[in-house]
């Protein structure tokens, strides 16, 4: 049994982002007139996001460090609470959910200036503590 199409009977192509379906939509436009390729939209941001989060190396190295050292240590957690007065520690990043990155770098945006400032007092402080 085989199965014949005219090209007016190939109407909608859905695909995810990855280049071999942008490639093979785009070739198949050529071939069907009529035709429209539909690319799902989580995956159009999930390449966007890394793409942004490849051109901001040295933002996504801060954060990876910064996730590090607070979920390596309870207790350097708890200082570094403390030095912010009880503020909210940052979520927690995770490189497949790239909302949770998004999110924690809004979160060090909005609270760097004031941050740095009270723990760079506090490093002063126990320098001059202890001579």
């Amino acid at each position: 049994m085989s199965i014949s199409r005219k090209p007016d009977d190939f109407k909608l192509l859905v695909s995810d982002q990855c280049r071999n379906n942008i490639t093979a939509g785009r070739e198949s436009k050529v071939a069907y007139e009529s035709f429209l390729h539909v690319t799902r939209s989580a995956h159009g941001l999930h390449l966007l996001y890394e793409t942004t989060r490849g051109e901001h190396l040295k933002d996504n190295a801060l954060l990876s460090t910064i996730k590090s050292l607070l979920s390596c240590s309870k207790s350097r957690a708890d200082r570094y609470q403390a030095l912010l007065e009880n503020q909210a520690l940052p979520p927690k990043p995770v490189i497949t959910r790239w909302e949770t990155f998004v999110l924690t770098a809004l979160h060090h945006h909005r609270n760097f200036n004031e941050n740095e400032t009270r723990v760079f007092a506090s490093q002063i402080e126990a320098r001059a503590a202890d001579s």
